[in-house]
């Protein structure tokens, strides 16, 4: 049973992709395990990425030579679209990614360690597989700003609330942002003692994060399991 069950795994999918194994395994154990599912849907993903490339130049050639502008959407949302812009020299490219939870688990803790050495744009697209790292690392950007400072976060609020036509709720909201502004503009609070003289901007740093699962075999033997 036991080499029937390796020739099954070699041939299709391992054990680890259905969740079937009970014995803590490394993100380079996994990762390994892992390789035989790109040799399956590789090629097939391949195919399909071809086919819709293909389908999309014959539809844009279809639609230039047709020479009308397009009206395309639902009824009552209809959009009108110049189909002169279609017209020049552009690629079309599909790349599909296969998304597994255990893959993606073990990709996350390569991805921990190796952050003090690669890019982050590097990490978002060869390690964890992401679409579209540039959008990632800009939304990041816009995260951290609303984080670090009040205000930013205030007025992405504002746009929500103006959004969602709650005008009220957000012209009270921008009466706060404003009066938070003008503070800004008063001299800054030193510090009053000779103790908070030193330790200002001396804050220590925050702890680094642990992986999600161990990334060495030599690491499995330090995780323990959980109690109860």
């Amino acid at each position: 049973m036991n080499i029937l069950s390796q020739a099954r795994q070699r041939g299709s999918l391992a054990n680890v992709d259905y969740g079937a194994v009970n014995q803590t395994m490394s993100a380079v154990a996994i990762k390994t395990l892992m390789m035989h599912v790109d040799l399956i849907t590789y090629p097939r993903l391949t195919a399909l990425q071809m086919f819709n490339q293909e389908c999309d130049k014959m539809l844009l050639k279809q639609i230039t030579q047709w020479g009308k502008d397009l009206e395309i959407g639902e009824e009552g949302m209809k959009r009108k679209y110049d189909v002169g812009k279609l017209q020049g020299a552009f690629a079309i490219n599909y790349a599909y990614v296969n998304k597994d939870p255990v893959g993606e688990i073990a990709n996350w803790s390569v991805a921990q360690v190796a952050d003090p050495f690669l890019p982050k744009e590097t990490i978002l697209r060869d390690i964890i597989k992401r679409p579209n790292p540039s959008a990632d690392m800009d939304l990041k950007r816009k995260e951290l700003a609303e984080k670090n400072d009040p205000a930013m976060a205030m007025l992405e609020t504002v746009k929500s609330l103006v959004n969602m036509g709650m005008d009220t709720e957000a012209e009270m909201m921008l009466r706060t942002l404003e009066q938070m502004l003008r503070q800004r503009s008063a001299p800054p609070v030193q510090p009053s003692t000779p103790q908070q003289a030193q330790n200002y901007g001396n804050e220590a740093p925050p702890p680094a994060a642990k992986t999600l699962v161990p990334l060495m075999n030599s690491q499995i033997n330090k995780v323990k399991a959980p109690q109860g």
